[in-house]
């Protein structure tokens, strides 16, 4: 996992192609296999969003996030969490169980 404090002192994840798909609620599409980044924001350390930037489909998905200490307690933005966001958030040393 690639992650590093990029040019706006946040962390941030480069992510391999990897299959993609859009969801409602009519179903899922699949998108294709593209590459994309997310970058954690915080407030006075604790994360309240993830930036999922996917360059190559001009999209941009903003997840708010909710904690309690190191716990996520919600989520908002898309209706399932994205696997690579749980990682994320984890590898940081995050609970990111209820996500799961």
């Amino acid at each position: 996992m690639n992650i590093f404090i990029n040019t706006n002192g946040n962390r941030q994840l480069n992510i391999e192609a990897v299959e993609l798909e859009s969801q409602s609620s009519w179903g899922s599409t699949a998108l294709g296999s593209y590459e994309s980044t997310m970058e954690l924001f915080t407030l006075a350390g604790v994360p309240v969003m993830i930036e999922w930037d996917i360059p190559e489909l001009e999209e941009t998905e903003h997840i708010g996030l909710i904690f309690e200490g190191e716990e996520l307690v919600d989520y908002d933005g898309v209706s399932e969490m994205p696997r690579e966001a749980i990682e994320f958030l984890e590898v940081l040393g995050y609970d990111a169980s209820y996500a799961k």
